[in-house]
């Protein structure tokens, strides 16, 4: 005998006289890029998984010190530069924790939804934004800085830093500033930072305030300016991507600008 709800035309389930199958819910991926990039971090949620990542880069820099103070009673001085690499290394690796723990994890190892996602425009674009936001950044710079900057700048300092150590040590140092911090950076101050106060104040205000966070958070009173200005682009570039992605290549490009210029400074020193 012929059923109609079993016809092969159609799905079982969704035969003439039955209601159609509801579809299947798409499996969460990566993206879409196109898709527009709203933060799940606002409310407590966010605030507390900040707090904790705080909280536990807090701690890591705590037990450095104390190790520091452990080390000084064996033996005298210490690398300036190993010290750096330790502080690099070392908050890089707690920020990466700290933010899969407290943020990630939660939101189901969901990496896209703090920003790690495919660019929604092309990053070609990347080729006038860099240049121009560095130029910008260091036009503030001079405007704000030059009527208080000294006649005589201080000199020494890099390359007091240098003295002693190898040139293994210091290529290990410009690998992570240039291409290891721009990662856990982008995706704690626009991944999280960003998108948790971008839920209070909107784009622009969450621009404006988590990049002078950004520029303030780095303790370089002289550099405030340039900082601040690098940080409210990225933040912009974050919006206006729906990624964080294009953010840290300008990121590493500023800072391999920034370690080049250091370390011709030193040298010619």
């Amino acid at each position: 005998m012929y059923y109609p709800d079993h016809d092969p035309r159609f799905p079982v389930g969704s035969g003439p006289g039955q209601a159609p199958a509801a579809a299947p819910a798409p499996a969460p991926t990566w993206g879409p890029a196109s898709a527009r990039w709203t933060s799940p971090l606002g409310g407590r949620f966010g605030a507390f998984a900040i707090a904790k990542i705080v909280a536990l880069l807090v701690g890591y820099f705590a037990a450095l010190v104390l190790a520091l103070m452990v080390v000084s009673f064996f033996r005298d001085g210490f690398s300036a530069t190993a010290l750096i690499i330790l502080v690099l290394l070392g908050s890089s690796a707690v920020m990466g924790i700290g933010m899969w723990a407290f943020v990630v994890s939660p939101l189901g190892g969901r990496w896209d939804l703090i920003g790690w996602r495919p660019p929604a425009r092309s990053m070609w674009n990347l080729l006038w934004q860099i240049p121009a936001v560095i130029v910008t950044a260091l036009i503030v710079q001079i405007l704000v800085i030059a009527p208080f900057a000294s006649e005589e700048p201080a000199q020494g300092s890099i390359e007091d830093m240098l003295v002693g150590t190898s040139l293994p040590v210091v290529a290990i140092g410009v690998i992570l500033i240039c291409g290891v911090v721009p990662v856990w950076e982008e995706l704690f101050f626009r991944g999280v930072v960003f998108g948790v106060i971008r839920t209070r104040l909107g784009r622009w205000g969450g621009a404006a305030l988590a990049g002078c966070v950004f520029a303030f958070v780095h303790l370089v009173a002289v550099g405030f300016p340039y900082l601040a200005v690098i940080g409210v682009c990225l933040c912009i570039m974050a919006e206006w991507y729906r990624s964080v992605v294009p953010g840290m290549i300008l990121h590493s490009v500023n800072n391999a600008l920034v370690a080049v210029t250091l370390l011709t400074a030193a040298g010619a020193g």
